[in-house]
């Protein structure tokens, strides 16, 4: 198990930071498996909770030519830990050199209707199941596995598969289990994995389909097979004691390279388990530590069973090697357990009389002797029962016939015994009475080979079942037949260790086995017939605590640290290293730990978030195939930083919420006790796995992080940035009055344009299982508020020579003059205060590679250094830090509304003259006396004129006709004169059921078509809209002095879409599209506006909202209505909303006409360079955006009709013919007729009462005494 690490690699004091909730030391693996006798070993019913060993090959079968068959070349089946990564797999080792916990398995059998005979294997040294992901395995394409894996690394366990195919039951009668396939199905029985081994004996999954692999597997070849056997008895040696079978607390350091074992370390003690209570039981009431004999004879790597070796004499080999064994009290005590010669006080007469065993003083001594060998025992493990037998190496027992009257002379004769002579396994007892007194060691006669083991024993008056310790023979046997004699392993090659015997230096291992072997011998002396009955079960008090595989579900999280240092200022630390502290990416994306501030909401911040996704087959229970994925390997992943993945493996339980990893490929990540392990950032960006973690589920992840700001809320806000300063309430980032560098400035706020260079830009790690969605940042330019809203200042804030942040020309900044490069930000929050975010200015310092239209470089100077703006404490002057520095300068974007476009309908005073046929609207300049009126007089076009507003008239304005695909950031209106709004109404057409109905018919078949808005509408004529209204073939109907002009024009609103007239349709008269229905209302005849009437009848222009040739926008000048607004019109592919391109009304000379911006050779001028345009230079600034007409609008409660009649007062009529000027009424009265420049052009007394007066054509003032002045269109 995973555990300390030395200095070499990560240190003792950051394991320590798990504080006893995380890794858990690795356990070692000294005690090796036993030898099995093939004789001896077998099962027929396989119990679940028993530990077997899994044999692949039984050395006893036939080996190479040549070669003895030995039950040492037996092979089994291990799991094996990658003490650096944690991983595990499967091998097949010699059964002496697995690691008897990694050898042994329980086996589970479940039987259902589903899915059959299930086998399931579990690890004692893991406690992890056999188990693999089928998505791992090796594709057979040919029978051969082991053909096909030879070279294959071993297969990594983990997954979904843990049942296996096997045998058909769990009980097999009087027979043992033979070597048996092992396999499974997935995939819906289609296909089959099972298990080959490598070049290294390593295991390896394989796959075939069913076609393949046949019946139960029988087609593929060199697949494992597996047989359950009982794990060979194992003598046991001091240390190995003291691990009590390498369990919890037999610590191994960490790399486990070789001599790395350390579990007889002092401060370790052997604790015993029994299964019976024992009113004296010394070895239950107290803990030993083992300590191995200095007597070297009987070491159990000095074993011999041959004539003459039973003796204990320094290098001769023994039949008592294995009787090793001390069992000092406690660690500081000179008192050892012992056989005593003292009987239980009140025993009864039995084979044995119940000797105490009791501590007294002895010193580990290389002397031997019958005193001193009643201190010397064999512990042998037996591992699939999970007990122990402890046998004395001198359990000689006093005369109870002649105590006490011979007292002296009795314990004498037993301290002369020889070892050949001593009451032991191996010897044979021989009674009282029956032989000389020196000879004799006990009460009752025994065989030689019967045990002689520690056991309970009960003496006490019948129904008292007090039981006390002591030494005895199995009870319920003649113990002195030979027939009961135990076998001695290492006497038969098929479970002798694998070297020749009494070989010192090699693990021996003189162990016993007394159950049910068969005949070795062929003579009945090699067959054992009994289990020996000892009334008790001795056990280790040890536990195999297993690392708990653990996953956590598909999410976004926040992950804290769980420590036993509290204090997250702790001085000491150079990060906020401290119990619930948070693992996050600083704004470099390198890890470190953080405290969450009052004043911050980690759930905004991506760079605090990790997504996690499981990996791996079937993690879907409800889809299983065969069985799910219980504890799933995740990748955790920043959810800002995508490439900085914290970890990718197995997560592990560490109770109480809490998790940790064992990969020491993570040992040097990230710092743990306020160091950095790495020396580079990249090799510290990984958890680290002496950390203890727990996990905080973000429930709904949101896509906060940095500021994102839709391009149209940009263009009508600017925004002041109010530093997050607690001793300056208001601290703006202002501009220095002197140097025009940015600081800090108490006070008023300046205000800025956010100026967007790159909007809604991907960025972090997204996962749809894990619900994080794709996050995204805006990319800007901070321009300094300009002036008014059609004239550009061009000021920007950039970075100098010496980094720090100033306001600058943009064309100096593009230029790079006095070493200006551009600063362009991200606005990253990294506080919350009260639900308004604050950001650090981060710097984009990516190498800007995006073109405009005239294809070159938006950006030619980029600042590349990665750092944040930072206000310097005391003269709160700005310049670039470092992204890593512990803290940050943050600032709040306070918003001042600043929209483009007017809005009628959000304006109370004009709301109601939207969409009204009784209430019309008045376009008029703001500094002059001319507003827009039809002239319907011309005979070409009824274009769009300007007369004299102080001049009271018949013009009625126009009528405005919302545009409903429209934004609120840029409603578009249409303008119309002579409008007519119809609601739905119905039609049958043309035989279209035999009959004409006509409109709004009776008939049941009619079809209902949508209302409309017809009239004469105002457009630009560009070339979208020439075709539509080519009457005449002159190009000049569409100019005027080469400038676009605007007309109306006959067309039909309908949903959204404007359908334009061809001539010779029109609304009235011959061509009309219309028709009168029963009750005479007029109405468009819908075959006219039919799709297969387009370019006949109509042209469509669509109205969604986009600059087109028909709707307009009332663009604001500056902040205040009483500014004024710009009628914004459309300039082909150069509109755009709030750009300074396009195309606007302007008056040249009197006549309305399309101010547009281009030079001579047709190129246009940005705003600013980088909108992404490029820069030309204007060659006639007469056409720049402030030349436009500023307008005002004007209500009028009427109808909007046409000029072609216009009345000054009721008697008084002026009209107009083409050259000539008709006056009505006005008889005797003096008439006064001039130009636009004041200049009279007739000055005479009407003598009659329709007089016809010439003048020259263009806008002339008519003034008939009496009468306000009216304007007119001459033609």
């Amino acid at each position: 198990m995973v555990g300390f690490l030395l200095a070499a690699t990560v240190g003792v004091t950051a394991q320590q930071n798990h504080a006893g909730n995380g890794e858990i030391p690795y356990r070692t693996d000294m005690v090796k498996s036993a030898v099995t006798s093939i004789h001896c070993d077998g099962v027929n019913k396989i119990e679940s909770d028993k530990w077997y060993q899994l044999v692949i090959k039984h050395g006893m079968e036939q080996g190479e030519e040549g070669v003895a068959p030995l039950g040492s070349a037996t092979t089994v089946l291990t799991m094996e830990r990658d003490y650096s990564t944690g991983a595990l797999h499967l091998e097949a080792k010699k059964i002496e050199d697995a690691a008897l916990t990694h050898s042994l398995w329980k086996i589970k059998f479940d039987e259902d209707a589903v899915s059959g005979h299930n086998y399931t294997f579990i690890n004692k040294e893991t406690g992890y199941e056999l188990t693999f992901d089928h998505t791992r395995a090796v594709e057979l394409v040919a029978a051969d596995a082991a053909a096909a894996v030879r070279n294959t690394e071993a297969t990594i366990l983990d997954g979904c598969n843990d049942m296996w195919t096997w045998y058909s039951n769990d009980d097999n009668g009087d027979t043992r289990f033979d070597n048996h396939l092992v396999y499974s199905y997935y995939h819906r029985t289609q296909r089959v994995m099972a298990m080959a081994l490598n070049a290294n004996n390593e295991v390896v999954l394989v796959s075939a389909p069913q076609s393949l692999a046949k019946v139960d597997a029988s087609g593929l070849q060199n697949i494992i097979s597996f047989q359950p056997v009982i794990a060979g008895a194992k003598v046991l040696s001091a240390a190995e004691i003291n691990s009590m079978i390498d369990a919890d607390a037999s610590y191994k350091s960490f790399p486990p390279a070789a001599g790395n074992n350390a579990s007889n370390l002092a401060g370790k003690l052997a604790k015993f388990k029994f299964n019976v209570d024992m009113t004296s039981n010394p070895l239950a009431v107290s803990d030993y530590v083992a300590e191995d004999t200095q007597v070297a004879a009987l070491s159990r790597d000095n074993y011999s069973n041959a004539e003459g070796s039973n003796v204990i004499t320094a290098g001769q080999s023994s039949v008592y090697a294995g009787y090793g064994i001390l069992f000092r009290k406690n660690l500081t005590t000179d008192k050892y357990l012992h056989v005593s010669m003292t009987y239980h006080e009140g025993a009864t007469t039995s084979n044995y009389n119940g000797l105490k065993l009791e501590d007294a003083t002895y010193a580990n001594t290389a002397e031997i002797n019958a005193t001193n060998a009643r201190f010397h025992f064999k512990v042998t493990y037996y591992p699939t029962n999970d007990s122990l037998v402890i046998e004395p190496l001198n359990a000689s027992m006093p005369n109870k016939s002649l105590l006490p009257a011979d007292i002296t002379a009795n314990l004498a004769a037993l301290a002369a015994l020889t070892p050949a002579q001593y009451l032991n396994t191996i010897n044979a007892g021989v009674a009282y009475g029956t032989a000389a007194p020196a000879v004799a060691n006990c009460l009752s006669n025994k065989a030689a080979g019967v045990p002689v083991a520690l056991a309970a024993m009960n003496f006490a008056t019948p129904g008292n079942q007090s039981q006390v310790l002591t030494v005895s023979v199995p009870y319920g046997i003649n113990a002195d037949e030979a027939k009961f004699m135990a076998i001695a392993k290492e006497g038969y090659n098929c479970s002798a260790s694998s070297h020749a015997l009494g070989t010192a230096g090699y693990p021996g291992n003189p162990a016993y086995v007394t159950f049910n072997c068969d005949n070795h011998n062929g003579d009945g002396t090699g067959a054992v017939e009994y289990n020996a009955d000892m009334k008790m079960k001795v056990t280790f008090d040890n536990a195999y605590k297993p690392l708990v595989r653990t996953t956590k579900e598909n999410g976004v999280y926040l992950i804290r640290l769980s420590t036993a240092n509290p204090d997250a200022n702790d001085v000491t630390l150079t990060q906020k290293r401290a119990d619930g502290s948070y693992i996050v990416a600083d704004m470099g994306g390198h890890l470190v730990y953080d405290v969450l501030e009052a004043d911050q909401d980690f759930k905004r911040m991506p760079a605090t978030q990790w997504v996690i996704e499981q990996l791996g087959c079937d993690v879907d229970k409800d889809n299983a195939d065969p069985t799910y994925n219980k504890t799933p390997r995740v990748k955790i992943t920043n959810r800002e930083y995508e490439t900085v993945v914290g970890f990718e493996g197995q997560l592990y339980d560490a109770g109480n919420g809490k998790y940790y990893i064992i990969n020491h490929e993570y040992a040097n990540g990230m710092t743990t006790s306020g160091t950095v392990h790495a020396t580079t950032p990249a090799a510290n960006n990984v958890f680290s796995c002496g950390d203890t973690i727990y996990f905080e589920k973000v429930e709904t992840p949101n896509t906060a992080g940095y500021s994102v700001i839709a391009s149209d809320v940009l263009a009508e806000n600017v925004y002041a940035l109010q530093h997050y300063n607690a001793n300056v309430n208001n601290l703006f980032l202002g501009i220095s009055a002197t140097d025009n560098y940015i600081k800090g400035i108490p006070g008023d706020p300046t205000y800025y344009e956010l100026h967007l260079i790159e909007g809604a830009q991907d960025y972090g790690y997204t996962s749809a299982k894990a619900g994080a969605t794709q996050l995204s940042r805006d990319v800007y330019a901070v321009k300094v508020k300009d002036a008014n809203k059609i004239d550009n200042d061009h000021k920007y804030i950039a970075l100098d020579h010496m980094h720090r942040y100033i306001v600058a020309d943009e064309a100096d900044i593009q230029a790079g003059k006095n070493g200006l490069t551009w600063a362009i930000f991200y606005l990253k929050e990294n506080n919350n205060v009260d639900g308004t975010p604050y950001y650090a200015l981060v710097n984009q310092n990516s190498v800007w590679t995006k073109t405009g239209a005239d294809k070159k470089e938006i950006i030619l100077n980029n600042n590349k250094t990665a750092g944040k703006m930072a206000i310097k404490q005391g003269t709160n002057e700005s310049y670039i830090d470092q992204l890593c520095g512990t803290t940050s300068d943050v600032f709040a974007l306070t918003s001042d509304p600043r929209p483009l476009y007017k809005s009628l309908s959000a304006d109370a005073a004009y709301a109601e003259y939207v969409n009204n046929l009784a209430k019309s609207v008045t376009l008029s300049s703001l500094s002059g006396n001319e507003y827009l009126y039809e002239d319907s007089q011309s005979g070409i076009l009824n274009y769009l004129a300007v007369e004299n507003k102080s001049v009271q008239t018949k013009h009625e304005g126009l009528y405005v006709d919302y545009v409903a695909k429209s934004k609120d950031r840029m409603p578009q209106y249409l303008f119309a004169v002579a409008a007519d709004s119809v609601k739905a109404y119905y039609y049958c057409g043309e035989n279209a059921h035999g009959a004409t109905h006509g409109l709004n018919p009776s008939c049941d078949h009619k079809v209902e078509y949508p209302g409309y808005v017809s009239g004469r509408f105002l457009v630009n004529l560009n070339d979208s809209i020439q075709n539509s209204i080519n009457k005449v073939e002159a190009a000049s109907k569409f100019q005027y002095d080469n400038y676009t002009r605007l007309a109306f024009v006959e067309a039909v609103h309908r949903g959204n879409s404007l359908y334009v007239l061809k001539a010779p349709y029109t609304l009235r008269g011959e061509n009309a599209i219309t028709g009168a229905d029963a009750d005479g209302n007029i109405l468009i005849i819908p075959d006219y506006l039919a799709a297969d009437q387009a370019g006949i009848v109509y042209d469509e222009v669509v109205l969604d909202g986009t600059h087109n040739n028909v709707a307009f926008s009332l663009r604001y000048v500056g902040d205040t209505e009483e500014e004024g607004f710009l009628l914004e019109s459309n300039d082909g592919q150069f509109s755009s909303v709030g750009s300074f391109e396009g195309a606007w009304l302007r008056f040249v000379n009197g006549t309305p006409v399309l101010a547009k911006f281009f030079n001579t050779n047709g190129n246009h001028n940005t705003g600013d360079i980088i909108d992404g345009n490029g820069s030309t230079g204007v060659t006639d600034f007469g056409q720049v955006l402030n030349q436009a007409a500023i307008l005002t609008l004007g209500t009028v409660d009427k109808v909007a009709t046409d000029n072609e009649t216009i009345n000054a007062v009721s008697e008084v009529e002026v009209s107009v013919i083409n050259g000539n000027v008709i006056v009505k009424g006005a008889e005797g009265k003096k008439v006064v007729i001039s130009n636009v420049l004041g200049q009279i052009l007739v000055n005479a007394v009407i003598t009659s009462s329709e007089a016809t007066i010439a003048v020259p054509a263009g806008v002339v003032y008519v003034k008939v005494e009496g009468e306000a002045a009216v304007p007119a269109i001459v033609k």
